[in-house]
């Protein structure tokens, strides 16, 4: 699955040095942008073009361990289920503890496919549908 690795920067992080929450989404969502491009959505383009979007209606954060300024992070995203309008990507934020990767957060967001000019729920277009079929973890 496409990873993107990141430093932790000084101003991811708040005035106790680690991570704040809404930094943590931020970074989820550069992360699933990055890789929605690799797999071949190219967001911007499809924003500049005016007929849908792909706004997330749903966003949950797990913090499991504090991520702090200058530590490596390997951020993995997958897409865990396609539907008729919406998808769900995971984004998890790992770091190797020289023992392993060690688990620091899990973002899930789900997102939805509009008429920009309605703001209507609209179907999936298929060259989306099967991009993000390229980051569906398939059971073994």
């Amino acid at each position: 699955m496409p990873t993107i690795n990141r430093r932790i920067l000084l101003d991811d992080c708040d005035a106790a040095g680690v991570v704040f929450g809404p930094r943590i989404a931020a970074l989820a969502h550069h992360a699933y942008e990055e890789v929605l491009a690799e797999v071949g959505i190219d967001l911007a383009a499809l924003i500049r073009a005016g007929e849908i979007a792909l706004p997330y209606v749903h966003l949950e954060c797990e913090f499991r361990a504090p991520m702090q300024h200058g530590d490596l992070i390997a951020i993995e995203v997958t897409c865990g289920r396609i539907g008729a309008s919406s998808y769900t990507v995971h984004i998890n934020f790992s770091r190797d503890q020289g023992r392993g990767q060690e688990s620091c957060a899990r973002v899930s967001q789900t997102h939805v496919a509009i008429a920009c000019a309605t703001r209507a729920k609209i179907d999936l277009p298929v060259c989306i549908r099967e991009a993000l079929a390229a980051l569906t973890v398939c059971p073994s």
